[in-house]
């Protein structure tokens, strides 16, 4: 499948589609799908949907613009997408100002990857693992890291193939302190959670 996906920014393909709230609406279904499994019972997927739509609208032109969107070529659907963030843009704005990430000098921030269910295990979140990389590269980072939750094993091992390491100094006491302390979505707040985070040095090669 990795050679019919296409890689293109939020942005770009805002200038070229007739229907953005196709697109919005699409966007949301996907990242909903992706999480409704790991949210709080009390979320649903459609609350999931809807907030992720009003968040991406309230995003900045330059969140946008370093949001990818993987499609299949041939049949044109949304098979997954990554947002990131870079030193000065702001975080998350489903989270309370107080607990958004805020990137360092140099670092780009992995803030949410999501990959539909049919397309799991295709290649695409290497896809977009790797654009997210070079995207950071171009930019003059030295370091990426991310967020991921201590029961989401299969990206997480993901992530660690593709070079990223925990660090040891984020992980709570026990799941309850990293529920409170570090949750990444208030959905989680339900939950025994907490998030790992992980960070991958740059190197141009």
């Amino acid at each position: 499948m990795v050679e019919t996906i296409e890689i293109i920014t939020f942005a770009e393909k805002l200038k070229v589609i007739d229907d953005p709230e196709t697109l919005y609406e699409n966007y949301g279904a996907l990242v909903g799908d992706s999480f409704s499994d790991k949210a709080a019972p009390c979320f649903t997927q459609s609350c999931i949907n809807e907030d992720t739509v009003r968040v991406l609208k309230k995003s900045s032109d330059d969140k946008k613009s370093v949001c990818a969107l993987a499609f299949d070529i041939e049949s044109g659907e949304l098979l997954g997408n990554a947002q990131l963030q870079f030193e000065g843009m702001e975080g998350n704005l489903s989270l309370d100002a107080s607990v958004r990430h805020k990137c360092k000098p140099k670092e780009c921030y992995l803030e949410q990857i999501s990959v539909s269910g049919s397309a799991r295990g295709k290649g695409v979140g290497s896809k977009l693992l790797k654009w997210c990389d070079d995207m950071a590269l171009n930019r003059g980072c030295t370091e990426i890291t991310l967020e991921v939750l201590s029961t989401n094993t299969g990206a997480k091992s993901l992530y660690e193939r593709k070079g990223y390491q925990v660090d040891p100094s984020t992980i709570p006491d026990g799941p309850i302190d990293g529920c409170i302390t570090r949750f990444v979505h208030c959905m989680l707040i339900c939950r025994f959670d907490y998030a790992v985070f992980m960070r991958k040095p740059l190197v141009n090669t």
